[in-house]
């Protein structure tokens, strides 16, 4: 009896033992942050590289740079983009430090040929869609302001223009009473010379 105990604690001592090994032996889950992937940036690859003297990284990074350019024309949507802010990551990285690779680079012609792919690689070929919107809402934004300019000039010179048409009458209607005026004052003058002459005409016939 004893010893079918001591059998049944050396089989529960021995799974143990086997979960214990498989667990160590399994990778460990990768928090649910790093899940998604981070932009690569071909320039601190690049940087790591030059001081590390490694021809062999500095080849691999700029054959990589040329494989996704050519590849841009079967990519879309966020690849597109992905591989072109890579391409355009490198290409500054190269432009900056020019003297400096040109030193690195030597005399092997493997790499000077990448790299004059890469130099060669034109900005509209890689220019990221932002460039377009910002470029469209400037477009937009010019014209808006334009708009506003003409309704803002078109408003002034129909006030100037109701003000022009309000002195306009304002004048008119000055002469016309004006006119009125001096109508009515030779009117009033000659109905006093009829009355003068007719009180005339009556002391002549009463003999006065």
């Amino acid at each position: 009896m004893k010893k079918l105990f001591f059998v049944a604690i050396a089989a529960v001592g021995l799974c143990f033992a086997s979960c214990k090994d498989k667990a160590t032996n399994e990778p460990a889950a990768a928090p649910a942050d790093s899940v998604e992937a981070v932009v690569e940036d071909p320039a601190a690859d690049l940087q790591k590289a030059l001081e590390a003297n490694d021809s062999s990284a500095f080849q691999k990074i700029i054959t990589t740079v040329t494989e996704k350019f050519d590849a841009l024309k079967n990519l879309d949507g966020d690849a597109l983009n992905k591989a072109k802010e890579y391409i355009a990551k490198a290409q500054a990285f190269l432009k900056e430090n020019a003297e400096k690779i040109t030193a690195f680079v030597g005399g092997n012609s493997v790499i000077s040929g990448l790299l004059d792919k890469v130099n060669a690689i034109p900005a509209e070929a890689i220019a990221l869609p932002e460039a377009a919107t910002g470029a469209a809402a400037d477009a937009v934004e010019g014209a808006k302001d334009a708009a506003e300019g003409a309704v803002e000039g078109a408003a002034a010179a129909a006030a100037e223009k109701v003000e022009g048409a309000v002195d306009a009458a304002k004048d008119a209607a000055g002469k016309a009473v004006d006119a009125a005026k001096e109508a009515g004052a030779k009117a009033a003058e000659k109905v006093g010379e009829a009355a003068d002459k007719a009180v005339d005409g009556a002391k002549k016939a009463l003999g006065l």
